[in-house]
C-alpha cells in the first residue's frame, strides 16, 4: 500500500535472539546501517522505546508506532503513536497489531483515496502465513507467557497433530532443531511447556490428547543432537539470565 502512494518501503525484521525484543538499540542500529530510513514504522513494538525513537529522530528519521502492548514508561515523542492501550479500555483495545495496521490503511484511504485501489482484495491470502510449528514457537518462546497465550497453545495442540512435516501439523523435527540451536530457546520452551501442562487442568479440553502431543514433541527435542556450545551453556544453566522480557508485562486477558 505504501508503494501505491509512491513510497519505496523496505522490510526489516530484527533478530530476537541477538537483538532482543521490540525496538532495541541493536536492532535500530542494524536497521539504520541497512536502510537509513526517512520514515520508520514500528509494528508490534515501540510504545516503551522512547530512547531508541529519540535516537532515530536525532538521525533525521520520522517514526510512527503501531503497537498494542501495555505502556510501561513515558510515551515516545514520535509523529504518531497508534496504540489503543494508551487511552485506557476503549472499544478497540482488543486489537492486536495486525488489526491496527488495517485500521491505519483504512484511515489513509479515507483521507487520501487511491484510484482503483481496493483494500478488500489485499485481505485474501493463499494458505497460512506461518506453519503450526512457527505459531507454536512464537508463543512458547515468551518467557513470561500469559494465560491467553497458554489457551492459544492448547487450541493449537488440540487441532494439530505432531509429525515430521509441515502439512497442517506441528513439525516436531523443526521444533527440535530450533531448540537444539540455542540453549536459551530450549530452556524457555521447557519452562513454557511446564506452565502449559499446569494450565491444562483448568481447561475443558481433551487433556490426554494435548499431553500426549506435548510428550511426543518434547521427546523429539531431547533426542535432537546438541552442539558443543549448547552443552557448555547448559552447564551454566539458570545462574546466568538468558532471556529478555517483552514490553507487555500483563495481558488484558490475564487476571490481576
Amino acid at each position: 500500500m505504501l508503494s501505491a502512494y509512491g513510497a519505496s518501503p523496505a522490510l526489516f525484521l530484527p533478530s530476537r535472539m541477538e537483538e532482543g525484543y521490540g525496538l532495541s538499540r541493536e536492532g535500530v542500529e542494524r536497521c539504520w546501517q541497512l536502510h537509513q530510513p526517512q520514515l520508520l514504522i514500528a509494528v508490534d513494538c515501540g510504545t516503551s522505546s522512547s530512547g531508541e525513537i529519540a535516537d532515530l529522530i536525532a538521525r533525521g528519521a520520522d517514526v510512527i508506532v503501531l503497537d498494542h502492548h501495555e505502556p510501561k514508561s513515558e510515551r515516545p515523542d514520535c509523529i504518531a503513536l497508534v496504540n489503543p492501550k494508551t487511552g485506557g479500555t476503549g472499544a478497540l483495545s482488543y486489537l492486536f497489531s495486525v488489526g491496527l495496521v488495517f485500521k491505519l490503511c483504512h484511515a489513509l484511504l479515507q483521507t487520501s483515496p487511491l484510484e482503483n485501489f481496493d483494500l478488500r482484495r489485499r485481505l485474501d491470502g493463499e494458505g497460512p502465513c506461518a506453519t503450526p510449528a512457527d505459531l507454536l514457537l512464537s508463543k512458547l518462546q515468551i518467557f513470561e507467557v500469559n494465560r491467553k497465550d497458554l489457551v492459544d497453545l492448547t487450541a493449537l495442540l488440540v487441532d494439530h497433530e505432531v509429525a515430521d512435516h509441515d502439512e497442517d501439523v506441528i513439525n516436531k523435527a523443526y521444533v527440535a532443531r530450533v531448540a537444539a540451536a540455542d540453549w536459551g530457546m530450549y530452556r524457555t520452551l521447557q519452562l513454557s511447556i511446564a506452565k502449559l501442562r499446569q494450565t491444562l487442568d483448568e481447561l475443558e479440553v481433551d487433556r490426554d490428547l494435548v499431553r500426549a502431543r506435548l510428550d511426543e514433541l518434547w521427546a523429539a527435542v531431547e533426542e535432537q543432537p546438541k552442539p558443543l556450545a549448547w552443552k557448555v551453556r547448559s552447564q551454566v544453566g539458570d545462574r546466568v539470565r538468558w532471556y529478555e522480557l517483552p514490553e507487555e508485562v500483563r495481558s488484558p486477558y490475564q487476571p490481576d
